[in-house]
């Protein structure tokens, strides 16, 4: 189930490829966008790799969907 997020620090949102968010399950995101830098297929690739090492029984970094309210993605435009 997605998570619902807001920015711990909107400035550290601006300022970063990859915001550090809290959501409603306490604890904080890492959050990577459609547009990073590192390329959009870099989602997809982090995705499957965390699949893939669960699978295998590697410890693996959670990976979950999370929703941003339309506020959030208004402030910060390079976001969305």
């Amino acid at each position: 189930m997605p998570r619902q997020c807001s920015p711990s620090d909107p400035e550290d949102a601006r300022r970063r490829a990859e915001p550090l968010l809290e959501c409603d399950d306490g604890r904080f995101w890492v959050v990577k966008f459609r547009n990073n830098p590192q390329h959009r297929r870099v989602l997809v690739n982090e995705w499957v790799a965390s699949v893939f090492l669960r699978y295998l029984g590697i410890a693996a970094p959670d990976t979950a969907f999370v929703n941003l309210s339309a506020d959030f993605l208004a402030r910060i435009p390079t976001l969305a």
